[in-house]
């Protein structure tokens, strides 16, 4: 739906209409409101049929139809988000991606029936096994999307002869995903018993697998570049719902400030945020007989005591936090700490906890006075 002025009553109540899924007979409308009748018909119906329904991290709203492939979208304000660039489509289609090959396993974290896969840059960043492998690779799929989410339906058949009676039950997959192991011949008979195929081939020798659209090898941007370079482009921690998993990549590789960034980028439990500190510790006590980690000492017992402020206002410790900060000797580390105190406000929205935490940045803001004379 269109941006309406801040007086518009009737795109108020469509949006509250939205979130609730009232009946339509309770909502009279003007015979000049037709499009808006079509949202709020389409609305109740699809809150009629159980929809499964996702809130994405920048606040939009999916709400998937069961057994239809096709889901409605809203910005978090309740407006609309269109399935076309001429603004007449609210439903939105499920890509349904289908792997071919015994090799490939196919795992939802989530248990659903839809995986949600990460969009960004114009593409969805889809995850995949390859059997008694369990790095993941990925694929990178170009799909037009306002959504930072897409709901997508996966599934994997043994062989051809499998998928073509799949075929035949009527799924219609938007994308094949197969491995080296199909032959030309498959291609074939693939092609032949569903012309529309768009088949795409991974081969797992990386661990990020470009693929590109419907276009030819050789044509576009992406057939130039390697995989490993979009790799690049792409920050990991979009890629995994697992912070400790991160912790242990970034720690791993010596990518230290992205470990930092975790806290930011996500809503760690203290029990998370504790076995990330042992990995930590881990390393600060190696430090003594390895170079490498002795060059990094400074920023290591930085991200020690980063986390162990984060801790401990997770878990209300007012002694140690008080300890800590008294410990505090550059400007820098009063900063980081002002950034962990508003994350952590956001959890405890308790008057008594607030004000808890506005003493903390009071404290800091004492400390940074004295620092800076």
């Amino acid at each position: 739906m269109p941006q309406n002025a801040p007086g518009d009553e009737k795109a108020c109540q469509y949006r509250q209409f939205c979130k609730r899924g009232v009946d339509k007979t309770h909502f009279s409308w003007k015979s000049g409101d037709k499009l808006l009748q079509y949202k709020l018909r389409l609305t109740v119906y699809i809150n009629t049929m159980d929809p499964i329904e996702k809130r994405t991290p920048k606040g939009i709203s999916i709400k998937i139809i069961q057994g239809k492939e096709k889901f409605i979208a809203f910005e978090k304000s309740g407006a609309s988000i269109y399935a076309d660039s001429v603004k007449t489509k609210l439903l939105h289609n499920i890509p349904i991606i289908v792997f071919i090959g015994d090799d490939f396993v196919v795992k939802n974290p989530q248990n659903e029936s839809y995986f949600f896969c990460k969009y960004m840059k114009g593409k969805i960043i889809l995850p995949y096994h390859f059997r008694g492998n369990h790095q993941p690779n990925y694929l990178f799929i170009k799909m037009e999307s306002q959504l930072d989410l897409m709901p997508v339906k996966l599934s994997a058949v043994r062989d051809v002869p499998h998928f073509i009676k799949e075929i035949e039950s009527g799924i219609k997959p938007d994308y094949i995903i197969v491995n080296r192991s199909i032959t030309k011949d498959d291609i074939l008979i693939i092609k032949n018993r569903y012309s529309a195929a768009n088949i795409i081939l991974a081969d797992g020798t990386q661990d990020i697998t470009l693929a590109g659209d419907r276009t030819r090898p050789g044509e576009g941007d992406d057939s130039e570049r390697r995989a490993t370079d979009l790799a690049k482009e792409v920050n990991l921690n979009m890629l995994s719902d697992n912070p400790v998993f991160l912790a242990r990549i970034h720690l791993r590789d010596m990518e230290l400030s992205k470990v930092n960034q975790l806290l930011l980028d996500f809503d760690i439990s203290a029990v998370d945020a504790e076995y990330i500190l042992r990995f930590i510790d881990t390393m600060i006590s190696r430090s003594r007989s390895m170079d490498d980690l002795k060059r990094e000492l400074p920023m290591l017992e930085k991200l020690r005591d980063s986390f162990l402020f984060y801790i401990n206002l997770m878990t209300k410790e007012k002694d140690t936090i008080r300890e800590l900060i008294d410990k505090v000797d550059e400007q820098s580390r009063v900063a980081s700490y002002l950034t962990l105190i508003a994350k952590v406000k956001l959890f405890f929205p308790d008057k008594e906890d607030r004000l808890l935490m506005t003493e903390y940045e009071n404290i800091l803001m004492e400390k940074k006075e004295q620092l800076t004379q």
